[in-house]
């Protein structure tokens, strides 16, 4: 039964992500709140499915997540700028933190920069994560979910 919901799970993952899109396929708004609210909007969601608000290496990142059944998807969104206009752009699926201690995984941008993400539930939380490349580092919690970005350099 357990692999039947992994599966079902996995597939509604895939469904519900994104394909790279190009400038003419983005919704621009005047704001970047009411691109990000367009954006929730899409996946038939609110702002209180937000996670957090991140801004690194001139990117902005949302992370918000979203319960079915019981597993906890998270997913990460850019919020793109150009010409003093914003656009929210997802190019992956959400990620299940359930019953792993920890998921890791990339997300692209819109300008095309790579990160590694650490996901987890915040209560399996020990302590520092140990980052792929090497070192260790204490994740963000919110709400039950913890997380780290890092850019991806090579």
């Amino acid at each position: 039964m357990k692999n039947i919901y992994l599966a079902l799970l996995l597939l509604i993952m895939s469904a519900v992500g994104c394909s790279q899109k190009e400038d003419n396929e983005l919704k621009w708004h005047s704001t970047k709140q009411a691109a990000i609210n367009a954006g929730l909007k899409e996946d038939d969601l609110s702002s209180e499915s937000i996670l957090d608000e991140v801004t690194q290496d001139g990117e902005t990142f949302i992370l918000y997540s979203m319960k079915l059944e019981e597993h906890n998807i998270v997913f990460i969104a850019n919020v793109v700028e150009k010409d003093g206009k914003y656009a929210w752009y997802r190019s992956e699926a959400g990620t299940g933190v359930n019953n792993v201690s920890q998921v890791v995984g990339e997300t692209s941008t819109y300008s095309k920069k790579k990160y590694k993400v650490y996901l987890g539930i915040a209560e399996e939380l020990k302590g520092p994560i140990t980052l792929d490349g090497g070192g260790s580092v204490m994740p963000t919690v919110k709400k039950g979910i913890y997380y780290y970005i890092e850019p991806i350099t090579k």
